[in-house]
């Protein structure tokens, strides 16, 4: 249970990071 938590945390900090990277290149793109 433990470690499916962890996962999970992992998994949505990088979603985070590639939003955040997206979002930048969006930016810089306008």
């Amino acid at each position: 249970m433990f470690i499916l938590k962890m996962k999970i945390i992992t998994f949505t900090k990088q979603k985070r990071k590639q939003f955040l990277m997206i979002k930048k290149l969006e930016c810089s793109n306008l």
